[in-house]
């Protein structure tokens, strides 16, 4: 049974590995041209729809266990 937790924690390893690799690398390093000669996402049609559903699903994210933990708990 133990043996199914090697994956489990080896990629949660490994995605933190990614995110740090990869984050240091966007927030850190230096942009490339492609990045500066793109126009700025406020420019953008529908980018506060975006940015609204995304709001909205962090918010549920972080609600989502205490609206269904007292459901589960009556079952």
């Amino acid at each position: 049974m133990w043996l199914i937790s090697v994956p489990y924690y080896l990629e949660i390893v490994l995605g933190f590995f990614w995110f740090l690799k990869v984050g240091q690398r966007l927030l850190f390093g230096e942009p490339s041209e492609a990045v500066l000669a793109i126009e700025p996402d406020s420019a953008v049609a529908g980018t506060g729809l975006a940015n609204g559903v995304l709001i909205v699903l962090a918010a549920l994210t972080v609600l989502m266990p205490l609206i269904v933990y007292p459901l589960v708990q009556a079952l």
